[in-house]
């Protein structure tokens, strides 16, 4: 049988220490422990909740990249179908080149875009810290 320190995941070193996740809240359950077995648990605990929290921002940026490729497919198929118009010169003031690009202020309103061109439409992201 393998010790904890050979078990390669955290999930493998706690089940093997017979810990289960709801228990490492409880006061109770650190009561008891040696010493040297509480710094394990901790030290595992600690590195499961930085997985945890990595795992929860690609979730969240998952969830972003979703949300403006379904804005981008709408203003798609509202050109498409002609409830959207895109004009022919860029939205920015003093601007003479095509507009190319519609950019989103907010995803959640998809059909509310402003037409740039390409150096604006960079310009408006980094204007937003996107």
């Amino acid at each position: 049988m393998t010790n904890w320190r050979q078990a390669t995941s955290w999930r493998a070193r706690l089940q093997m220490m017979n810990v289960h996740m709801l228990t490492l809240d409880d006061p109770d359950f650190w009561v008891g422990l040696g010493e040297e077995t509480a710094e394990q648990v901790e030290v595992l605990w600690e590195a499961y909740q930085d997985l945890h929290a990595e795992v929860s921002r690609q979730d969240q940026d998952r969830r972003i990249q979703q949300q403006k490729q379904r804005a981008r497919r709408q203003v798609a198929k509202a050109i498409e179908e002609g409830t959207l118009q895109r004009p022919q010169w860029c939205q920015q003031a003093d601007c003479d080149q095509p507009a190319t690009e519609a950019h989103h202020h907010d995803y959640d309103i998809p059909l509310e875009v402003l037409w740039l061109c390409r150096p604006h439409h960079s310009e408006q992201h980094r204007k937003d810290g996107l």
